[in-house]
């Protein structure tokens, strides 16, 4: 559980009081005005900005998450991973909890789970969580979890990232057309359908290559970015062929 505190602030002005001397008349000890009492400060209170002060327990919010969250999130499993059996991996969020126990944000801190569609339902499905009334005020607090490969399912072959980013670079202006100048974000890929075709060059001599297709990506962006990208990298993954000879599914990790 994390928990931040605003402190409310106060502007302060401070009231100048002028002083000022009489006429100094002719032959005659000049006569100093006594000083006033100073006016004590004037304090604007202004607009107080309420902030995260609120506090959840551990309890608490363990109770929501196994109890409400992860019932939902199975739904997710159970729908996106018919397909994409060899999914697996961890989350990590972070939920903005109101004064009321109801959740107002998500983010997505961290993931190497690799697909997409099911990162989003699980970020929709938290969207509705209502945990207990923060003692306080608003708060926030995060929650992890990781899954295994499911049972009966070859666990993915880990790929080299140097190796696959090398294989990636003819696919580098789609990347930067999805990412545009930013950078920092981490995508998980999941490559397979290797297929081995032959062509023929204009010297009548058979060439072959070996080439292997994205089956699935996902990930998360810097703090504050948007995920957008990773939709747009998604949608243009559906055309690569990448020239790797993958054993099964391979599965590997890359900063962009």
């Amino acid at each position: 559980m994390k928990m931040s505190t605003n402190h409310p602030f106060h502007a302060v002005w401070f009231l100048v009081i002028a002083l000022a001397c009489g006429p100094k008349p002719d032959a005659v000890e000049p006569e100093i005005a006594p000083e006033p009492e100073p006016e004590p400060e004037a304090v604007d209170e202004g607009m107080q900005i309420e902030g995260i002060t609120g506090t959840l327990s551990q309890t608490d919010v363990n109770d929501t998450m196994e109890l409400k969250a992860l019932p939902a999130y199975n739904l997710c499993f159970a729908h996106y991973l018919e397909k994409k059996e060899f999914v697996f991996g961890s989350i990590d969020m972070e939920f903005v909890v109101a004064s009321s126990g109801k959740t107002t944000e998500v983010r997505l801190l961290e993931t190497t789970f690799g697909d997409r569609d099911l990162e989003k339902c699980i970020l929709g499905k938290s969207t509705f969580l209502k945990f207990p009334k923060p003692s306080g005020g608003a708060t926030e607090v995060s929650y992890s979890f990781d899954t295994e490969v499911l049972e009966g399912v070859k666990v993915p072959t880990t790929l080299h990232a140097g190796k696959f980013e090398t294989a990636l670079a003819p696919f580098m202006q789609d990347v930067e057309q999805c990412l545009g100048t930013s950078s920092g974000y981490v995508i998980t890929f999941y490559v397979g359908d290797t297929m081995t075709e032959e062509t023929v060059d204009e010297k009548g001599k058979t060439m072959s290559s070996t080439t292997s297709k994205v089956l699935s990506l996902g990930g998360y962006g810097p703090e504050g970015a948007p995920l957008e990208p990773i939709d747009c990298l998604l949608d243009a993954s559906a055309s690569w062929k990448i020239m790797m000879d993958v054993d099964g599914v391979g599965k590997v990790t890359l900063i962009l």
